[in-house]
């Protein structure tokens, strides 16, 4: 890199010199101003060859970047589908597991018939709406599931109040 540099100011020395005595003959000036045009027109190919080769490479890095983004995208929801089937086969069993334990206050005595026949009744639509959430993961059928809980309790506490108040 020095001796580049020590050879390009002894080049300009020379072509000072060479200047002194080219300047009487116009062709011969002509001449070097073309050799210049010559180099420089070179050099500058040299540097978009350069320059297309990295945009090049930067293109292909980009594009495989795009390639690994959609395939971690596609891993990432089929684990996050995955864990979905899972939590909704948890809750198709807990569901079961809630109306079996439901059914104790009529086995202990505490309830009778129509709280029996209410908690059954409530209780299948329940696992139906779980298990028909797990054939068919969809965020709406979720919600729906969710509502229908609050809507489960509110309506067996109301049964057994009927049944042990009234009945």
């Amino acid at each position: 890199m020095i001796m580049g540099k020590f050879w390009a100011a002894f080049r300009a020395q020379v072509n000072k010199l060479a200047n002194f005595f080219w300047t009487a003959d116009p062709i011969a000036q002509m001449q070097y101003e073309y050799d210049q045009a010559v180099a420089q027109l070179t050099e500058g190919r040299k540097g978009l060859e350069q320059y297309r080769a990295l945009v090049e490479r930067v293109t292909l890095q980009v594009q495989n970047a795009k390639r690994h983004a959609i395939d971690l995208e596609s891993k990432v929801k089929a684990y996050l589908q995955a864990g979905d089937r899972e939590t909704a086969r948890q809750i198709v069993l807990y569901s079961a597991g809630l109306v079996a334990v439901t059914l104790l206050p009529f086995a202990l005595g505490s309830a009778g018939l129509l709280y029996l026949a209410s908690a059954l009744a409530l209780g299948a639509v329940f696992v139906w709406l779980a298990e028909r959430l797990r054939r068919d993961l969809t965020p709406r059928r979720a919600a729906f599931l969710f509502h229908y809980s609050l809507l489960y309790l509110a309506l067996l506490f109301t049964a057994l109040a009927i049944d042990t108040v009234v009945l």
